[in-house]
């Protein structure tokens, strides 16, 4: 119908969930999303942060961050990445052509009806050797002990920072 819906810094020309392919076609503009980059570099910029974890379109803007720090030869030791998606992209963002060598968590929801899993799995895609949990919950920061727990396990591979 032409209408426009604003989402967080994105704005979605037409939302369809039912199916992979009118997902993918829909257009997907970034307002603000620029800017809320410089932001988040310019704080990173000041020292102190190991990774970063990003819920939904935040995972978006992690993904963008990781991509912008590999560039720079700074990458994060880690990233989380809870209900994010790899497709649509927004319009302007480059995902590097290879796999991003950074450790990567990659949770979703089996029952969320706002991102589907097939679009979160296509961002874990982008990383070397990610780790996959899908969890029973809908679009939630997983809260259930066993959810959390991948987590923890994740972090704890890692290792302490630096």
């Amino acid at each position: 119908d032409g209408k426009l819906w604003p989402h967080g810094w994105l704005i979605y020309d037409t939302i369809f969930l039912e199916d992979e392919a009118p997902f993918v076609s829909f257009f997907c503009q970034p307002v603000g999303l620029d800017e809320s980059l410089a932001m988040v570099m310019n704080e990173w910029s000041k020292g102190g942060y190991d990774a970063i974890l990003g819920f939904s379109q935040g995972a978006i803007l992690a993904a963008a961050l990781c991509t912008r720090l590999l560039e720079k030869g700074q990458p994060p030791r880690f990233a989380i990445f809870l209900s994010g998606f790899g497709k649509p992209k927004p319009a302007g963002f480059t995902f590097p052509e290879s796999p991003m060598p950074i450790p990567s968590l990659h949770m979703w929801g089996d029952a969320d009806e706002h991102i589907p899993s097939w679009t979160s799995k296509v961002l874990a895609e982008r990383f070397d050797n990610p780790q996959v949990h899908a969890h029973a919950g809908h679009h939630i920061v997983p809260q259930k002990a066993a959810d959390v727990n991948i987590i923890l396990s994740f972090i704890e591979m890692i290792g302490q920072p630096k």
